[in-house]
């Protein structure tokens, strides 16, 4: 049926797809042969690159993970992600959601023109915990299949 519904090529390079929730296609290709393809597929399951309802790539982010190093417990640090609108069409920002309350996430703006860029900051105190950590934050759009993830780590000491 889906193949019916999509009609894949024949050539087995192309028989391999990713689904999304809906299980619509949003990528096509083989991640075995051929590295490009594998590159997408992660980056789009991670959240690195986040498809619109229509299977394209809407959005890309400079860096989806940024470790701050050693840090005193009590010290709020921050740090900036790149979201960049690589669609035609602009980008709406509905939702960002962290993973604790210590860690706090804001955008300079919502919609995102097409060709534009919006930074999100991402400030976490840590004041609870010594040793690793790992903060994560969901950024979800309006009319798209997947979110973008991020991620900020560290080490606290005393």
């Amino acid at each position: 049926m889906i193949n019916r519904n999509n009609s894949f090529p024949s050539e087995s390079m192309f028989q391999s797809f990713l689904l999304d929730s809906d299980h619509r296609v949003i990528a096509v290709g083989n991640p075995v042969y051929n590295n490009s393809v594998a590159n997408l597929y992660k980056d789009i399951i991670s959240g690195g690159k986040v498809v619109t309802s229509s299977g394209s790539v809407g959005v890309v982010v400079n860096d989806r993970t940024h470790d701050i190093g050693d840090i005193r417990i009590g010290e709020t640090v921050k740090h900036r992600f790149i979201l960049s609108n690589v669609s035609c069409d602009t980008v709406y920002i509905r939702k960002l959601l962290s993973s604790c309350d210590c860690t706090i996430a804001e955008t300079d703006k919502r919609l995102i023109a097409p060709g534009g860029k919006s930074i999100i900051t991402v400030t976490s105190k840590e004041d609870s915990i010594i040793g690793r950590f790992t903060r994560s934050i969901h950024i979800f759009y309006e009319g798209f299949i997947n979110a973008t993830q991020l991620e900020i780590s560290g080490n606290v000491i005393r």
